[in-house]
């Protein structure tokens, strides 16, 4: 979340200018760590800017100052969770991997995050959030974590798509997906890959909410909840038509 500042450094001190944004942001990342701190121990409706403030040893009006309203705060930290979600999904050097595999283990990792971080992950997705989705910055977060997941899942299907035979798309859905991807920028042209796509996302996101909150069976839950997600994915594998293997793709589109 800290952005680099050696471009700010002259002759190797920094300028009055870069030692207050540096102060700036370490005490902004303070806040943010403490207020997940909180959220963790004490739940949402105690990450207030007067607690934080206490909790710190600061003057309330020094907290306002970096954040003059709660809303302010909390957006912050709904976008610093799809962040750390995003970056944690992520995998660089599965980049060459069969899609199969790689979609799995961002799957394994979505879901992993969540369960680590279950406080965040239920404020990012809760009602709260949605209030605020019109930040700035809040919308575009959460893409880029629904992305680091979908990734590998849309590179396969864009080079093999599901026959339309296997995968009815109602005309008002269609017309949703259009809609939908013209606000993101998204250039999906086959719709079919838009669906499976987003049924993947619904089922794996599904999944981490229902294991972050405990709310599967204890029995299901002793390994984590993994052999239930990997029989989960292997049914969107072949509902969506059976992805082909790095091989396969090549000879799809050969380099």
């Amino acid at each position: 979340m800290l952005n680099c500042l050696s471009n700010a450094y002259t002759s190797g001190m920094p300028t009055s200018g870069a030692r207050i944004q540096h102060r700036r942001e370490r005490v902004e990342r303070e806040i943010l760590d403490q207020a997940v701190h909180v959220l963790a121990e004490r739940g949402p409706d105690n990450v207030t800017l007067r607690g934080l403030a206490a909790d710190l040893g600061m003057a309330a009006s020094g907290v306002h100052y970096y954040f003059p309203a709660r809303d302010d705060l909390l957006a912050r930290l709904i976008i610093a969770t799809f962040d750390s979600l995003a970056l944690d999904v992520s995998a660089p050097g599965d980049a060459q991997g069969d899609p199969v595999v790689v979609f799995r283990s961002a799957a394994h990792r979505y879901v992993a995050w969540a369960n680590a971080h279950a406080d965040q992950f239920a404020l990012a997705h809760s009602r709260t959030a949605a209030r605020l989705k019109d930040r700035a910055g809040v919308l575009p977060a959460k893409d880029h974590a629904v992305r680091a997941l979908m990734a590998p899942l849309l590179a396969a299907l864009e080079l093999a798509p599901p026959p339309p035979s296997t995968m009815q798309v109602s005309p008002t859905l269609r017309r949703q997906i259009k809609a939908w991807s013209t606000a993101i920028g998204d250039t999906t042209s086959v719709v079919q890959v838009r669906v499976a796509a987003l049924t993947a996302y619904t089922v794996v996101h599904g999944y981490a909410t229902l294991t972050s909150t405990a709310s599967l069976p204890r029995e299901l839950l002793e390994d984590g909840g993994r052999a239930l997600l990997d029989a989960h994915l292997d049914c969107l594998v072949a509902g969506a038509g059976t992805l082909p293997s790095r091989n396969a793709l090549h000879k799809v589109h050969p380099h």
